[in-house]
Protein backbone atom coordinates (compact mmCIF):
# COMPACT_ATOMS: atom_id res chain seq x y z
CA UNK A 1 0.00 0.00 0.00
CA UNK A 2 1.38 3.37 -1.20
CA UNK A 3 1.03 6.29 1.62
CA UNK A 4 0.89 9.88 0.35
CA UNK A 5 3.53 11.58 0.89
CA UNK A 6 1.73 14.09 2.70
CA UNK A 7 0.28 11.84 5.19
CA UNK A 8 4.23 10.52 5.51
CA UNK A 9 5.29 14.28 6.55
CA UNK A 10 2.39 14.35 9.34
CA UNK A 11 2.81 11.29 10.56
CA UNK A 12 6.48 12.25 11.43
CA UNK A 13 4.95 15.57 12.66
CA UNK A 14 2.44 13.33 15.09
CA UNK A 15 5.93 11.32 16.23
CA UNK A 16 8.60 13.73 16.78
CA UNK A 17 8.35 15.50 20.04
CA UNK A 18 8.22 19.34 20.37
CA UNK A 19 11.40 21.01 20.40
CA UNK A 20 12.13 22.12 24.19
CA UNK A 21 12.43 25.33 24.95
CA UNK A 22 15.45 25.46 26.23
CA UNK A 23 19.56 27.25 25.50
CA UNK A 24 20.63 30.46 26.56
CA UNK A 25 17.61 33.00 26.66
CA UNK A 26 14.84 30.86 26.79
CA UNK A 27 12.29 31.34 29.28
CA UNK A 28 12.99 28.64 31.88
CA UNK A 29 16.95 29.71 31.43
CA UNK A 30 15.91 33.10 32.58
CA UNK A 31 13.93 32.73 35.33
CA UNK A 32 16.70 29.89 36.43
CA UNK A 33 19.10 32.72 36.37
CA UNK A 34 16.74 34.97 38.29
CA UNK A 35 16.47 32.60 41.38
CA UNK A 36 20.62 32.57 41.28
CA UNK A 37 20.89 35.91 41.39
CA UNK A 38 18.71 36.11 43.89
CA UNK A 39 20.18 33.50 45.91
CA UNK A 40 23.82 35.49 45.04
CA UNK A 41 22.86 38.41 46.70
CA UNK A 42 21.08 36.33 49.65
CA UNK A 43 17.72 38.28 48.41
CA UNK A 44 15.95 35.29 47.87
CA UNK A 45 12.02 34.48 47.85
CA UNK A 46 10.40 32.89 50.43
CA UNK A 47 10.76 29.63 50.20
CA UNK A 48 7.16 28.37 49.12
CA UNK A 49 7.43 30.39 46.56
CA UNK A 50 10.82 29.55 45.20
CA UNK A 51 9.40 26.03 45.81
CA UNK A 52 6.38 26.39 43.69
CA UNK A 53 8.52 28.11 40.89
CA UNK A 54 10.71 25.54 40.51
CA UNK A 55 7.79 22.86 40.28
CA UNK A 56 6.68 24.86 37.17
CA UNK A 57 10.11 24.80 35.89
CA UNK A 58 10.30 21.46 36.34
CA UNK A 59 7.33 20.99 34.23
CA UNK A 60 8.14 23.21 31.39
CA UNK A 61 4.94 24.78 31.26
CA UNK A 62 4.92 28.54 30.56
CA UNK A 63 1.86 28.94 31.73
CA UNK A 64 2.51 27.21 34.99
CA UNK A 65 5.73 29.29 35.44
CA UNK A 66 4.06 32.41 34.91
CA UNK A 67 1.43 31.77 37.60
CA UNK A 68 4.05 30.93 40.17
CA UNK A 69 5.53 34.64 39.53
CA UNK A 70 2.55 36.42 39.07
CA UNK A 71 2.67 37.87 42.82
CA UNK A 72 6.59 38.86 42.76
CA UNK A 73 6.19 41.14 39.67
CA UNK A 74 7.09 44.56 40.05
CA UNK A 75 6.07 45.95 36.71
CA UNK A 76 4.09 44.78 34.21
CA UNK A 77 6.20 46.12 30.74
CA UNK A 78 4.10 45.70 27.75
CA UNK A 79 6.32 46.65 23.94
CA UNK A 80 3.47 46.24 21.49
CA UNK A 81 4.28 45.31 17.84
CA UNK A 82 5.04 48.75 16.67
CA UNK A 83 7.23 48.75 19.53
CA UNK A 84 5.51 51.20 21.57
CA UNK A 85 5.64 50.38 25.78
CA UNK A 86 3.57 50.83 28.36
CA UNK A 87 4.44 49.97 31.91
CA UNK A 88 1.75 49.40 34.91
CA UNK A 89 2.78 48.45 38.16
CA UNK A 90 2.38 44.65 39.77
CA UNK A 91 1.57 43.05 42.86
CA UNK A 92 4.93 42.67 44.36
CA UNK A 93 5.61 45.53 47.41
CA UNK A 94 7.25 48.36 47.09
CA UNK A 95 9.67 48.17 50.24
CA UNK A 96 13.48 49.03 50.43
CA UNK A 97 16.28 49.66 52.80
CA UNK A 98 17.85 52.70 52.87
CA UNK A 99 21.30 52.37 50.86
CA UNK A 100 20.75 48.38 50.60
CA UNK A 101 20.08 47.39 46.70
CA UNK A 102 16.76 45.53 46.46
CA UNK A 103 16.32 43.24 43.09
CA UNK A 104 12.58 43.43 41.91
CA UNK A 105 11.16 41.09 39.03
CA UNK A 106 9.54 43.18 35.57
CA UNK A 107 7.93 41.33 33.28
CA UNK A 108 8.01 41.88 30.08
CA UNK A 109 5.27 41.01 27.52
CA UNK A 110 7.31 41.85 23.79
CA UNK A 111 4.91 41.72 21.36
CA UNK A 112 7.06 43.44 18.88
CA UNK A 113 9.42 40.12 18.56
CA UNK A 114 11.99 42.62 19.23
CA UNK A 115 15.17 42.66 20.78
CA UNK A 116 15.39 46.04 21.95
CA UNK A 117 17.63 47.48 25.10
CA UNK A 118 15.35 48.07 28.51
CA UNK A 119 16.40 51.63 30.05
CA UNK A 120 14.99 52.04 33.33
CA UNK A 121 14.42 55.63 34.30
CA UNK A 122 12.79 57.43 37.31
CA UNK A 123 11.61 61.14 37.77
CA UNK A 124 11.30 62.09 41.76
CA UNK A 125 8.29 63.63 42.79
CA UNK A 126 9.59 65.04 46.05
CA UNK A 127 11.98 67.84 46.28
CA UNK A 128 16.08 67.78 46.18
CA UNK A 129 18.10 65.60 44.76
CA UNK A 130 16.66 62.41 43.31
CA UNK A 131 17.47 59.54 46.37
CA UNK A 132 16.92 56.45 43.55
CA UNK A 133 19.16 54.58 41.10
CA UNK A 134 17.72 52.60 38.83
CA UNK A 135 19.23 49.28 36.35
CA UNK A 136 19.13 46.78 34.69
CA UNK A 137 22.09 44.34 35.74
CA UNK A 138 24.17 41.59 33.87
CA UNK A 139 24.14 38.63 35.11
CA UNK A 140 24.29 34.68 34.18
CA UNK A 141 24.22 35.42 30.40
CA UNK A 142 20.71 37.84 31.26
CA UNK A 143 21.24 41.39 30.17
CA UNK A 144 19.18 44.36 29.13
CA UNK A 145 19.02 43.22 26.25
CA UNK A 146 15.47 41.02 25.10
CA UNK A 147 15.79 37.84 23.12
CA UNK A 148 12.58 38.13 20.98
CA UNK A 149 10.72 35.70 23.64
CA UNK A 150 6.67 36.87 23.74
CA UNK A 151 7.29 37.18 27.62
CA UNK A 152 10.46 37.38 29.23
CA UNK A 153 11.59 38.54 33.15
CA UNK A 154 14.11 40.81 34.02
CA UNK A 155 15.27 42.00 37.82
CA UNK A 156 15.50 45.70 38.29
CA UNK A 157 18.00 46.68 40.49
CA UNK A 158 16.67 49.72 43.05
CA UNK A 159 18.52 51.45 45.92
CA UNK A 160 17.28 54.24 47.70
CA UNK A 161 19.81 56.90 49.79
CA UNK A 162 17.05 58.19 51.90
CA UNK A 163 14.39 56.93 54.33
CA UNK A 164 10.73 57.67 54.27
CA UNK A 165 7.94 57.63 51.70
CA UNK A 166 9.21 58.43 48.59
CA UNK A 167 7.31 58.52 44.95
CA UNK A 168 8.72 58.03 41.53
CA UNK A 169 7.42 57.43 38.53
CA UNK A 170 9.22 54.35 36.70
CA UNK A 171 9.44 54.58 33.20
CA UNK A 172 11.05 52.04 30.44
CA UNK A 173 12.49 52.19 27.20
CA UNK A 174 13.22 49.74 24.27
CA UNK A 175 15.29 52.11 21.84
CA UNK A 176 15.01 55.77 21.25
CA UNK A 177 10.96 57.65 20.71
CA UNK A 178 9.39 54.26 21.88
CA UNK A 179 7.47 55.59 24.98
CA UNK A 180 3.75 55.02 24.87
CA UNK A 181 1.43 58.03 24.20
CA UNK A 182 -0.44 59.32 27.42
CA UNK A 183 2.41 58.30 29.36
CA UNK A 184 1.43 54.66 29.75
CA UNK A 185 5.09 54.25 29.73
CA UNK A 186 5.33 55.03 33.04
CA UNK A 187 3.88 53.99 36.23
CA UNK A 188 4.08 55.83 39.83
CA UNK A 189 5.30 53.68 42.73
CA UNK A 190 5.38 55.03 46.88
CA UNK A 191 8.18 53.54 48.23
CA UNK A 192 8.57 52.77 51.84
CA UNK A 193 12.70 52.79 52.36
CA UNK A 194 13.05 51.76 56.09
CA UNK A 195 16.03 53.43 57.92
CA UNK A 196 18.90 52.17 57.52
CA UNK A 197 20.11 49.57 60.78
CA UNK A 198 21.83 51.52 63.67
CA UNK A 199 20.15 54.76 61.92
Amino acid sequence: MIVPAMLIGLAVGWLAPAAPESGDGSLGAQVEAILAELERADASWPDDVVAAVRSALAGGQARAIHKALADRVFLDVTINPEGRVKVARGPAAATLRQGRTTRVLVKVENLSGGRQRLQPQGAYAGGGENPFTLDFPSHDGLTPELVGLEVEYRLLAVTASRPGRHELTVSMEAGQGTQDLGFRAQAPVLFMVEAEAGK
